[in-house]
């Protein structure tokens, strides 16, 4: 009977030690989510879509709106600038969404810049024409008859 009873202690203590396993397992699992979780509050997002403008001849202006988010972890002063000249500038703030309406000709990089004119983040926008400013339609035919 005092072996039936010390097995039967072994049996609960076991028990006991699997219950205390997979709580701390657990425990351990929520610790390693936490830190992700907490990274997604200090990241910064910025975007500008779309990311390429398409125009008919090299040189025209890119009419489109152009869809800008952004979000920092910080609520702060923040301007925005299109290859170094600023554009907009918000203040206070944390999180912006709007649509710009730009005319950019060429290539630009935008950036978004705080107070101290740190560059936060930044990101292009293409400019690309579906006819070439170097070559020139030819106005005739390379052959002749006559």
């Amino acid at each position: 009977m005092d072996q039936l009873a010390i097995n039967h202690v072994m049996i609960k203590y076991l028990g006991q030690l699997h219950k205390i396993t997979l709580i701390t397992l657990l425990v351990s699992m929520a610790g390693f989510l936490m830190p992700s979780i907490a990274m997604a509050n200090t990241e910064i997002v910025f975007s500008i879509s779309p990311s390429t403008c398409v125009v008919n001849v090299a040189g025209d202006a890119c009419n489109k709106p152009l869809q800008l988010n952004w979000q920092t972890p910080v609520v702060a002063n923040y301007c925005l600038y299109g290859n170094k000249k600023q554009i907009k500038c918000w203040q206070s703030q944390q999180r912006i969404s709007e649509t710009l309406i730009l005319k950019i000709k060429d290539s630009t990089v935008f950036e978004l810049m705080n107070e101290q004119h740190q560059v936060i983040a930044h990101t292009k926008v293409s400019v690309n024409s579906t006819t070439s400013k170097r070559f020139r339609r030819r106005l005739r035919a390379d052959w002749s008859v006559f």
